[in-house]
């Protein structure tokens, strides 16, 4: 099992919203040194991770001090932050004098033991942990006169607390003293007593973290935790153990919402003074717990086994009030759903990771590299920094210099395929009504993988995606068709000239799922939506199936104009008759004839979820053949952003068709389509054959990405579980769902006819001419 692996996959993600945070005021960490000890630790990388990235992200030039047990072990975790960024890694115990030369000018102090198990087994060591090493940092920070320390303590220096009433950071009850147990929050309580009088004696500027259960995606798989050991009992298909009554309650709070807490005390907090850390909207028993853990397993039932003699702290109910950090301009942002789910992937990933660390190491190496020698885009600089050393390329002058002058092949034609990804969708069937009427045209393709180079027709040239020969292809082509935005190529230094057509069809349908503009989680002024707008200003025109489409259109992409109602030619095999595709489809996968086919396309999750790919395969096929009368085979597509979790995915039973090269194909042949919220079920409405959605995160998708009408307003049945969907095949009725199929097509103003391909071609001619 390899810890670094998980680390690199969800802190990404997690570390982006923490750099984002309109909490913290980066720039106050400018050309400053921090230290952090027990920077290995759960809580500890992150931070590491953060800090690292905003430095990099607004050269904020911060050099960060690693104080760890295990110095190996650090340089794994942030290889590629130390080969870039400033980091020291200093290995020493914290119960020893530290040993740094060099100016601090902040500490963030979070190594401690925090294995309840081990508060138990070795009281002694836990004890003299916390109050040596603290001491130790103590002193260090009034010796180098730093200007902010946080001390990170635990929700539990309250004592036992049995209160519906959220505890300020002045309310305080009894902890046995003769319970080994305790252990770790008497010794936390000194600590922060220590930390008072330093401040009081030596004016120490030292501020307490009183931090509630932290739940990350990053957790490692064997912590002892309860959360993580039920989390795992889930995952492992394994129903939960309780060995209490479950009814203690407690405060929750997600990794990222704990970093921005502590920074913000960092930065903002008042020296000498404690403050709550926690999402006091999550207050949940360790029963109730169990019982939201239990969903994202299949069958996990809720268990107690109380014989066991252990030192579990008593009943409890301790919530905290966190006005005080509020104040300083703080909030928390990730509700209870979506601190379970990012556990339960983390959690998957980390079980199965080890079958995909090969695939991996090559990914690894080059962003070593990358990180290295470093390039930086904007939309007209591009900065190529191989360290120390750093250049700044004006980009759009140097297009001009190279590209500009070339002449323009009014017969050339340039297709792309979302970001090459190979011969499909709308451009194939542009290229291919071309081909049939035998047009005076030259064709070029832009493909990223050798692997799609061969289903293309000999008669189109192919042109590889990120290379130089990309460039010239579009500054020499009158006509680019592509179905995704331009933004790669436009931080390359593309610029559209005069003369030159730009179509785009899009690659979605109907209009379900936001894009662009509306989209809930893109900040409107990142770089992404910024070279957006340009790609948008590029276009000449854009290709809508329906009014509504047309509307989404003109509002996702900044008010776009000459949007032409005339299909989408992807769609035109929908059209045609198709008997000598399936028999071709199933020869190459080995189907029987007499097989019918369920083709699953889930799309994919910006959060990485895994979870929610959780299909009972056997179930539902059973459950198909008995409603149908037919035996059913399946056919998985994921999307291209999926492939890295691939082996994780319970595949066992299925045929894996990710890499066939046109998924409208998959969907000419299929007798039932399943997705979440891919827009192929919207094409695959003409087929008038049986279509089922599977979501398990409708809630929590449509709250980051968002729907610009609700799921239930299609003529899919829907289900957010293995159970309801097989209630979904049992109760579906054909006949009521070809008349759904036909009043939504008919409300959406839905136009196609199966010629729209014929309809863009003569486009191409009077563009031509």
């Amino acid at each position: 099992m390899n810890y670094t692996d998980v680390i690199n996959r969800y802190t990404r993600y997690d570390t982006k919203l923490i750099v984002d945070s309109p909490y913290i005021k980066w720039e106050g960490f400018k050309n400053s040194t921090i230290l952090i000890t027990g920077a290995t630790g759960f809580i500890g990388t992150q931070l590491v991770l953060s800090i690292a990235k905003a430095s990099m992200d607004f050269n904020l030039n911060t050099k960060l001090i690693l104080l760890v047990r295990n110095k190996q072990k650090a340089k794994k975790l942030f290889l590629h932050e130390i080969l870039f960024n400033k980091i020291k890694i200093i290995e020493q115990d914290i119960n020893k004098k530290l040993k740094y030369n060099g100016q601090v000018d902040y500490i963030i102090h979070t190594a401690s033991n925090t294995d309840s198990n081990s508060f138990v087994k070795t009281p002694v060591e836990t004890i003299n942990t916390i109050i040596t090493g603290t001491r130790n940092i103590l002193e260090f920070a009034k010796n180098k006169n730093v200007k902010s320390l946080v001390y990170l303590s635990s929700m539990e220096v309250y004592g036992i607390v049995n209160s519906d009433t959220p505890l300020e950071e002045t309310d305080y009850r009894c902890l046995d003293l003769l319970n080994e147990r305790n252990s770790y929050p008497q010794a936390k309580r000194l600590a922060e007593n220590l930390c008072y009088s330093y401040f009081k004696e030596y004016n120490v500027p030292v501020k307490i973290a009183r931090l509630s259960q932290i739940i990350g995606a990053n957790i490692p798989y064997n912590d002892s935790r309860v959360f993580v050991q039920f989390a795992k009992r889930a995952v492992e298909g394994k129903d939960i153990i309780l060995h209490t009554d479950g009814l203690t309650v407690r405060n929750y709070c997600y990794i990222t919402d704990c970093i921005t807490g502590i920074l913000t005390i960092l930065q903002n907090g008042m020296s000498g003074e404690s403050y709550n850390v926690t999402n006091k909207s999550i207050a949940l028993s360790i029963k109730e717990m169990a019982e939201k853990i239990s969903e994202y397993g299949e069958n996990i039932k809720i268990k107690y086994d109380l014989k066991i003699d252990n030192k579990y702290l008593p009943k409890i109910k301790l919530l905290l009030n966190t006005d005080k950090l509020e104040k300083l301009n703080w909030q928390p942002e990730i509700n209870t759903e979506k601190i379970f789910s990012k556990l339960i992937n983390g959690l998957l990933y980390q079980r199965y990771q080890n079958v995909i660390l090969n695939r991996n190491r090559y990914l690894k190496i080059k962003n070593i590299i990358k990180r290295f020698i470093n390039i930086r885009t904007s939309y007209n600089h591009k900065f190529i920094i191989i360290w120390p050393i750093k250049i700044k390329i004006n980009r759009e002058k140097l297009f001009n210099l190279i590209y500009k002058p070339l002449k323009i092949k009014k017969n050339r034609i340039l297709f792309c395929n979302y970001q090459g990804h190979g011969y499909g969708c709308n451009p194939k069937y542009i290229a291919e009504e071309i081909l049939k009427q035998n047009l005076n045209v030259e064709l070029l393709w832009l493909i990223k993988d050798s692997q799609y180079k061969q289903n293309l027709p000999p008669n189109i040239k192919v042109v590889n995606y990120k290379t130089e020969a990309a460039i010239y292809a579009h500054a020499t082509s009158a006509i680019w068709i592509d179905n995704y935005h331009k933004n790669y190529f436009i931080k390359k230094g593309l610029r559209k000239k005069e003369n030159q057509t730009y179509i785009q069809t899009w690659h979605g349908s109907l209009g379900i799922k936001k894009i662009d503009k509306d989209v809930k989680f893109l900040t409107q002024n990142t770089p992404f939506v910024e070279i957006s707008k340009i790609n948008a200003k590029y276009t000449d025109y854009w290709l809508s199936n329906s009014s509504w489409e047309s509307q989404v259109f003109q509002n996702g992409f900044w008010n776009v104009k000459n949007i032409l109602e005339i299909g989408h030619p992807r769609n035109d095999i929908f059209f045609k008759n198709n008997n000598n595709l399936e028999e071709q489809i199933k020869q190459k996968y080995n189907i029987p004839r007499n097989k019918k086919l369920i083709l699953y396309a889930p799309t994919f999750r910006e959060d990485l979820s895994i979870h929610v790919y959780n299909i009972n395969y056997k179930l539902i096929t059973e459950a198909f053949n008995n409603k149908f009368n037919e035996e059913f085979v399946w056919l998985v597509r994921l999307h291209p952003r999926m492939q890295d979790i691939a082996d994780i995915l319970n595949l066992n039973g299925v045929i894996n068709v990710s890499n066939y090269p046109d998924i409208q194909e998959l969907l000419a042949i299929a007798d039932i389509a399943i997705t979440d919220y891919s827009s192929c079920i919207f094409d695959f409405l003409f087929t008038q054959k049986a279509a089922f959605i599977y979501a398990a995160d409708i809630e929590e998708y449509n709250n980051e990405r968002g729907f610009y009408y609700p799921l239930e307003q299609t003529p899919f049945p829907i289900a957010r579980n293995n159970n309801e969907f097989i209630q979904n095949i049992q109760k579906f009725n054909l006949s009521d769902y070809k008349n759904k199929v036909e009043q939504f097509l008919k409300e959406k103003g839905c136009m196609e006819d199966g010629h729209a391909s014929e309809h863009v071609v003569e486009l191409i001619k009077t563009i031509i001419k």
